[in-house]
């Protein structure tokens, strides 16, 4: 038998993945921010990162529930390539503030935080397709909405928009 009142280990089985999911949120919400500063051109990839941060409020009670769903089991999958992304950041942040300047250190640093983003882009592609699949097509295309409308007015805080 456990010496953990039972009463305490429901409570945990709740908090616990939620604030996983919280901690993984914030990580996406600060990585899109530094990385629509550092690469110019690339706002469009990025508000997609912002789209999806919110889009989940926009759908029905049930899609919703189905899409976050989907996202939290690829929780433990994108924890190592959201780390290595983090660390090539900061490394190219690194090289780009370096005096004297290392072009080459500089373009290595880069290179390397790209490929980085490209594993996670992949990886993450995975889950938000089987997320899509399983939602509504009703709730598919308010994303897509939320997506062109994001496009549209790119410096409009995403947090801002009410909600239809």
């Amino acid at each position: 038998m456990s010496d953990i009142p039972r009463s305490n280990s429901s409570w945990r089985r709740i908090v616990l993945p939620v604030s996983l999911i919280l901690n993984i949120f914030l990580a996406a919400l600060i990585g899109g921010h530094f990385l629509r500063n550092v690469v110019p051109g690339r706002g469009a990839e990025i508000s997609l990162v912002r789209t999806l941060a919110y889009a989940a409020d926009t759908l029905s009670p049930s899609d919703a529930e189905i899409f976050r769903g989907v996202l939290r089991r690829g929780v433990a999958q994108h924890a190592e390539p959201v780390q290595q992304l983090t660390k090539a950041r900061a490394e190219l942040e690194r090289q780009i503030t370096a005096e004297p300047f290392n072009q080459q250190a500089a373009r290595a640093a880069y290179s390397t935080w790209q490929t980085d983003l490209n594993v996670f882009v992949r990886d993450f592609g995975d889950t938000l397709i089987e997320a899509l699949a399983k939602i509504s097509p009703e709730g598919r295309r308010k994303i897509i909405a939320l997506r062109h409308s994001d496009q549209a007015n790119p410096c409009t805080d995403p947090s801002s928009k009410p909600s239809p």
